[in-house]
């Protein structure tokens, strides 16, 4: 699965894009990301699979694209 960060979120992790296999659910990545980027937990950050905005555990295939996103901020 494409796994991809924005903004800050990007900084915390280094990179914009990795690719990653077998995570089951959202959670599941979600814990990974945190525990190998613990700076991410700084911040409040939104999840899109496949472009559509989750809010909660969703399953996941390795042929999905999630995003971390950080907060919106109008101008």
């Amino acid at each position: 699965m494409k796994v991809l960060f924005f903004g800050v979120l990007a900084e915390c992790t280094g990179k914009q894009e990795i690719e990653l296999n077998d995570f089951s659910d959202t959670e599941s990545l979600k814990a990974y990301i945190e525990l190998y980027h613990p700076d991410i937990q700084k911040y409040s950050y939104q999840i899109s699979v496949n472009q559509n905005l989750i809010s909660g555990n969703e399953k996941l295939q390795n042929s999905d694209e999630i995003a971390f996103l950080p907060p919106f901020a109008g101008g």
